[in-house]
């Protein structure tokens, strides 16, 4: 019998916006290995700091392929990383709910714009 995933993958409205989203979630599991994987490449260790460029590069291959624009793709990649500065660091001055429907907003606006040229 077929389970359900979570997330669900292709996500619904692609690559870019589940970026978005999940840059927004602080506070897991998952969040906290980041963070751990995170500090340890700050303190040189090569295995950690190769695993979170491996990561980081494998987003923005997929934020590419989606929009088809390098400027785009790291507008979106710079725009996750300040909502997860944000939600890690409590510096938002509006809510995150807020926060992150302009940004689904902007990112549209985006998107149509890559799809333009």
């Amino acid at each position: 019998m077929p389970t359900a995933t979570w997330p669900p993958w292709p996500p619904p409205r692609g690559p870019s916006a589940y970026y978005l989203t999940t840059s927004a979630v602080t506070g897991g599991p998952f969040d906290r290995t980041i963070v751990a994987a995170s500090r340890l490449g700050l303190e040189a260790h090569p295995r950690a700091r190769e695993t979170i460029q491996g990561i980081q590069n494998d987003w923005y291959a997929l934020l590419l392929a989606e929009v088809g624009d390098t400027g785009i793709a790291r507008a979106i990649m710079l725009m996750g990383d300040g909502l997860y500065y944000n939600a890690a660091f409590a510096t938002a001055s509006t809510s995150e709910a807020t926060d992150l429907g302009e940004l689904i907003r902007v990112l549209d606006i985006l998107k149509r714009s890559a799809t333009a040229k």
